[in-house]
């Protein structure tokens, strides 16, 4: 997004700037970088959990597990597979979700080992979130670390369902359960310089086609349905 495109309120600028130059946000700004090396090691770790959509169950159990030796309060699994715990700040409300999600697009037989070569580390889902969920933990820690309270409970956590055929179904159900909860910050595999300010949202369509023709070698030369879907897939027609 280029600079033009979008002004900043000089309110936020100003409050941006005066948390900037606090001495515990810097505190805590160079313990992320300190904790660089303990980031990775929980990345890869969670990255080496399987996770596909609808089998997050391991992983989930593995970060809740994190998020109470962090000394959370009222760490939980809910329903839907989601996990977080609270941060209390002065008061309860306006409350903040800081979450990462916990699914990878890979399917349960994908072999999640990660290996590196020459300081790259290469492993299925090991950004897109290991790394979020990673950084999510670390960032938790700097808050402990430097003993900053915020003004309103923060809650951490992980959703499920993010990715493909999930639908984002972790996140739904976490705020139709928790409809007091007044901001949502997602930390996902985009550059670390890069923010998106506006809303995502997510549509899934079941779609059927059906044609006169079918096997390739017994009806050869009958349009067959397959084509139709071929089509459509290729110009991205909408039902």
């Amino acid at each position: 997004m280029s600079e033009a495109s979008y002004k900043l309120d000089k309110e936020i600028e100003t409050v941006f700037s005066h948390l900037h130059d606090h001495q515990d946000v810097k505190k805590g700004l160079e313990f992320l970088e300190a904790d660089q090396a303990q980031t990775l090691k929980e990345q890869i770790e969670l990255a080496e959990i399987s996770a596909p959509p609808f089998a997050e169950t391991n992983r989930a159990l593995a970060y809740k597990k994190k998020l109470e030796e962090l000394g959370l309060e009222e760490v939980k699994q809910d329903a839907e597979g989601n996990v977080y715990g609270i941060l209390k700040g002065e008061r309860s409300s306006p409350a903040l979700f800081v979450s990462a999600h916990i699914d990878s697009v890979f399917s349960i037989d994908t072999d999640v080992t990660v290996t590196e070569k020459d300081g790259i580390y290469f492993g299925a889902g090991i950004t897109d979130d290991a790394r979020g969920l990673a950084a999510l933990l670390s960032i938790v820690r700097a808050f402990k670390h430097t003993g900053i309270k915020p003004e309103a409970d923060i809650i951490f956590g992980g959703t499920v369902g993010e990715e493909g055929p999930g639908d984002l179904r972790g996140v739904k159900a976490f705020f139709k359960e928790n409809q007091e909860v007044d901001g949502f910050i997602s930390i996902d595999a985009v550059s670390p310089s890069a923010i998106v300010y506006k809303g995502t949202g997510s549509y899934r369509y079941e779609i059927t086609y059906t044609g006169s023709g079918g096997h390739s070698f017994g009806a050869f030369g009958t349009p067959s349905a397959v084509h139709a879907a071929w089509a459509c897939n290729f110009t991205h027609c909408r039902p």
